[in-house]
C-alpha cells in the first residue's frame, strides 16, 4: 500500500507543507536546500512519491500530454515509441490518439474529441486546423509553419534541393518523384530541376501515393515506359522500400539501373536490401524538441510563437550510385555502361 504524506511526515520528522515544497522544488519557499536534499534521500530510502491524483489537484496538472497522430506505420510509429521516451523523461505520459487520414477534417475531430476532457496539460499534433488555437489548451503542431501556433517543421525543401544535386553529383539527370506532388518535398525537388536545366519529365512524377500498393502501382508505371529516370525520389522510406521491391522484381536492380532516395531514415532503412540512402530527420530529436516546446508552453502561456526548424541531412548508403547508362539515356560521360 502506498505510503500517506501523513504516514512519511510522522517518519522522517518533516511537516507535511515542508516536504510539499521540497518534492515539488519549490523555489519561492523557505526551505534550505539541505533540508530538501534530507527530504528526498529519506523519500528515496523509504520509496515514497507524491500521490499524483493529489498532486494534480494541487499543483493544476495532469503530467499528461494528449498525441494527436494519424494512423500511419513508418515514420508516426518511430516518433510514437520516442515521444513516449522523451514525455516519460520528463515524468510526463502520454495520451495518443488516431484517425486515419482518409477519413480527413473529421476524422481528426474525433481523434481529439476522444481525449479532450480527459485530463491533459498540452496536445501534440502533426494536423493544423485554425480552431486547434482556441481550444483551451496549449498545442505544438508538427509539420509545417504557422503564425499563430507554436511549430515544428520540417525543411522540406532542404530535400528536393540536397537530393536533386546529390543525384546530379552522380551523374543523373533523369530523376523522379513519387509521392505527392503539392508537398513540398516534390516542389523543391522540380523547382532543382529547373535551375540546373534539367527538363521535368511528369511521366516520371506520381502524386497521392499514401501507402505501399500505391507506391507499388506508381513504380509499375514507371517501368512501362520507353524511357524511364535512372533514380528516383521518393516521399518518405515506408514508399521507398516498395519502389526498391517493385524494381527488383521487375528483374532490374537497384542502384545500377535505378537509384532510389528516400526521406525520415527509419531504423529499417540502414537493414533494408540494399541499405537506403536517405535523409535523416533524427526522429528521437524531433520526438524531444516537441515535448521540450509543449513544455514550455504550457509553464509560459504567453511567450511568442515559435517555429523551430528541422534540417534534414543525407545518409549515403547503397541504394544510391554512379549512373550508369550512356549520355544519350540521361547521364553524362563517355566511360559508362549500359546495363539494359
Amino acid at each position: 500500500m502506498r505510503m500517506t504524506l501523513r504516514e512519511f511526515s510522522e517518519k522522517i520528522g518533516y511537516a507535511p507543507s515542508t516536504i510539499s515544497k521540497a518534492l515539488n522544488n519549490k523555489n519561492n519557499c523557505y526551505t534550505s536546500e539541505g533540508i530538501k536534499r534530507i527530504i528526498r534521500e529519506k523519500a528515496s530510502e523509504l520509496g515514497y512519491s507524491p500521490n499524483p491524483a493529489a498532486r494534480s489537484l494541487i499543483m493544476r496538472s495532469y503530467r499528461t500530454i494528449g498525441v494527436l497522430l494519424p494512423s500511419l506505420g513508418g515514420f508516426y510509429s518511430e516518433l510514437v515509441r520516442l515521444m513516449e521516451f522523451a514525455l516519460e523523461k520528463k515524468e510526463y505520459s502520454g495520451l495518443f490518439s488516431f484517425w486515419r487520414p482518409e477519413d480527413g477534417e473529421a476524422g481528426f475531430r474525433k481523434a481529439y474529441e476522444r481525449i479532450v476532457g480527459r485530463g491533459i496539460d498540452g496536445i501534440i499534433t502533426c494536423h493544423y486546423t485554425a480552431w486547434l488555437k482556441d481550444c483551451g489548451t496549449p498545442v505544438v503542431c508538427y509539420g509545417n509553419m504557422h503564425d499563430d501556433i507554436d511549430c515544428i517543421f520540417l525543411d522540406k525543401i532542404e530535400y528536393g534541393v540536397g537530393a536533386v544535386n546529390f543525384l546530379f553529383n552522380l551523374g543523373h539527370r533523369k530523376i523522379g518523384f513519387i509521392g505527392h506532388t503539392a508537398d513540398l518535398r516534390c516542389k523543391s525537388y522540380r523547382a532543382e530541376l529547373e535551375s540546373k536545366g534539367i527538363p521535368f519529365n511528369e511521366s516520371w512524377t506520381c502524386d497521392h501515393v499514401l501507402t505501399l500498393f500505391d507506391a507499388e502501382v506508381a513504380t509499375e508505371n514507371i517501368l512501362k515506359l520507353d524511357e524511364r529516370p535512372t533514380a528516383i525520389l521518393a516521399h518518405n522510406d515506408t514508399v521507398a522500400y516498395s519502389i526498391i521491391h517493385t524494381i527488383l522484381k521487375a528483374g532490374l536492380r537497384v542502384p545500377e539501373d535505378i537509384s532510389v532516395v528516400g526521406y525520415d531514415n527509419l531504423p529499417e532503412s540502414e537493414y533494408y536490401n540494399p541499405p537506403l540512402t536517405t535523409f535523416d530527420l533524427n526522429i528521437g530529436n524531433v520526438a524531444e524538441v516537441l515535448v521540450d516546446t509543449i513544455l514550455r508552453r504550457i509553464a509560459n502561456p504567453h511567450i511568442l510563437v515559435q517555429n523551430i526548424p528541422i534540417r534534414p541531412g543525407i545518409v549515403e548508403r547503397g541504394s544510391t550510385g554512379q549512373c550508369m547508362k550512356p549520355s544519350k539515356e540521361g547521364c553524362p560521360g563517355e566511360n559508362t555502361i549500359n546495363h539494359d
